[in-house]
């Protein structure tokens, strides 16, 4: 590896680690149960009353919530993320966004969008979908 792809990986190393970090201080209030109608009605949902941590579902809900708690969470999360996307694009490492303007009610609504779209991927690790829906809005080329 030479120098210069050291110190990108060194710095999209150092940007997990600070999003990460977040995650855990915010974490509490991500990992409510949530019941009750809080989905899309266009959404055909699991028969499950809540949604494993860490799926698509489980982001989704929480996006759509009418909780302000539950709402800031996801768009917090999808902002760090699409942060982190941005510098790893920017920096020509693989799976990153290229030429992105976001803010984050935007990110909110493409990932939203996404899922309502990709009722297949609901059971998917949030990170990854969400980074799929951002990377058909603003894909590296």
């Amino acid at each position: 590896m030479d120098g210069l792809q050291a110190e990108r990986s060194s710095l999209l190393s150092h940007l997990i680690s600070i999003a990460l970090s977040g995650l855990v201080l915010m974490g509490t209030h991500g990992a409510l149960a949530l019941h009750g109608d809080t989905t899309h009605p266009d959404v055909v949902m699991a028969d499950e009353p809540t949604a494993p941590p860490r799926s698509t579902l489980f982001l989704y809900r929480l996006c759509r919530s009418g909780s302000a708690v539950e709402v800031s969470w996801c768009e917090g999360y999808l902002l760090g993320l699409a942060d982190i996307l941005l510098a790893m694009g920017n920096s020509r490492i693989a799976g990153g966004i290229c030429a992105a303007e976001f803010d984050a009610t935007a990110l909110h609504r493409i990932f939203s969008s996404w899922a309502e779209h990709h009722p297949e991927r609901l059971s998917d690790d949030m990170a990854m979908s969400a980074q799929a829906s951002f990377r058909e809005v603003w894909p590296c080329q």
